[in-house]
Formats: C-alpha cells, sequence, structure tokens
C-alpha cells in the first residue's frame, strides 16, 4: 500500500514511517523541514519536503496515495508565536484531509493530543470535573497546538 506519513521527521511520524517501512508498505514521508539525506537508500521512504499549510503542497504530497497518517505539527511550547502554531496546524489538517478527500484516499488516520482536554502543560491549571475522565469529559484545550488539534478532530 503507498502510505503518505505526514510530520515524519516529529517523534510520532518517525515510529510510523519505521512501522509501515517494516510492514513492507510504500511510504512517501514529508515534513516542513529539509531531508537529512540527498536520496533514499534501497527500502527507505521517499522524504518531501512540504509544508502542509499551502494547500498546493498538500495536494502534491497525497496524490497518488492509498493511505494518509497525518501526524503533522507545530508542537507546543515552541519560539513560534500562538498565531503562526494555530494557523499552521489547523491549515496543515484542513488541507491534507481535503486533499485526501478530492483525491479519494480511502483511508486517513489523523493523530490528535492528549493536551486537548486541557490538563497537561495548562495556563490555567484545573482539575478535572471528574475521574476518570472518559471522553465525554469537558473538553478545555488551553494553548494552540491544543486547540487547533480539537478543531482537527
Amino acid at each position: 500500500m503507498r502510505v503518505l506519513v505526514t510530520g515524519a521527521r516529529g517523534k510520532v511520524g518517525r515510529a510510523t514511517v519505521a512501522a509501515f517501512q517494516e510492514a513492507g508498505h510504500d511510504v512517501r514521508a514529508t515534513d516542513l523541514t529539509p531531508p537529512v539525506f540527498e536520496r533514499p537508500e534501497e527500502g527507505e521512504a521517499n522524504y518531501v519536503q512540504a509544508d502542509l499549510s499551502e494547500a498546493g503542497d498538500a495536494f502534491a504530497v497525497v496524490r497518488g496515495a492509498e493511505a494518509v497518517v497525518h501526524t503533522a505539527a507545530i508542537p507546543e511550547p515552541t519560539s513560534n508565536p500562538p498565531h503562526v502554531v494555530f494557523q499552521n496546524n489547523l491549515m496543515a489538517t484542513f488541507n491534507t484531509l481535503e486533499a485526501a478527500i478530492r483525491f479519494g484516499v480511502p483511508r486517513f488516520v489523523n493523530t490528535s493530543s492528549e493536551t486537548v482536554p486541557g490538563f497537561f502543560f495548562p495556563e490555567r491549571p484545573f482539575l478535572p470535573d471528574y475521574v476518570p475522565v472518559d471522553e465525554e469529559h469537558p473538553i478545555r484545550p488551553q494553548d494552540p497546538y491544543a486547540t487547533a488539534k480539537y478543531f482537527g478532530e
């Protein structure tokens, strides 16, 4: 299967690329940063640098994929201004999903974050309304990363 993994230079993305390669799939890996090699070795993923917040880049890398695993996001905390993190992360998800829909990609996995409920790295600490916390618990994202991930869900 031809699999596109976005955010391939990140922690989750690297592990995802490795798992699909080990399973024998044809992997295309993409991230904002340039590749660390000139050309792939035999059996390595084909790496493409792309800014998925730009629709043209997203459509270019999604074309031909049979599955997309979307792990791309600027993580928090970073030195990036909050509006840059939010805009990049939300638009990258929107554009990648839109491209997958338009190209008829039958499988799309969108990764979210444990920061969405607001318990991790809170700017305004609070206790859960109840424990154990489940999917019905109110969502209180507290930073641009968590908010964009929540909207992406």
